[in-house]
């Protein structure tokens, strides 16, 4: 998906870091995440003005972890600011992650860029 998302003209390096490799899920979970994936990594070439990003996907147990981490210019306070609707690509993130009983963060904590960190459980493999 990265490599098909990033064009010649992107100037962002992408590192994939995973431990999932012949490892299928359930059609939700793999069709919910990819969909969350798309528009993440859409938003980091779209938006960041990163020069290096990072998709992780790691599972632990019964657990997901996903994170997606740029060096850009980060997401604005006010866009995350309980009080106001947040954007209608983050809501339909976070109705997603929601549907798939995981969990959805926004890393406000970090000096430069952006850190998104899902979890998601998983009740059945369908082919591990």
């Amino acid at each position: 998906m990265i490599s098909s998302l990033v064009s010649n003209q992107s100037k962002i390096k992408f590192n994939y870091i995973q431990n999932i490799n012949n490892i299928r899920f359930e059609e939700e979970i793999e069709k919910g995440l990819y969909r969350v994936s798309q528009e993440l990594i859409s938003n980091i070439i779209k938006h960041s003005g990163a020069t290096t990003a990072e998709v992780k996907i790691i599972k632990k147990a019964k657990k997901l972890h996903i994170s997606f981490k740029d060096n850009g210019v980060g997401i604005s306070k006010s866009i995350l600011n309980p009080e106001k609707p947040i954007g209608i690509g983050l809501k339909n993130i976070e109705t997603r992650i929601n549907y798939l009983s995981g969990t959805f963060m926004v890393n406000e904590n970090i000096n430069r860029g952006t850190e998104i960190n899902i979890v998601v459980p998983l009740n059945t493999l369908v082919n591990a």
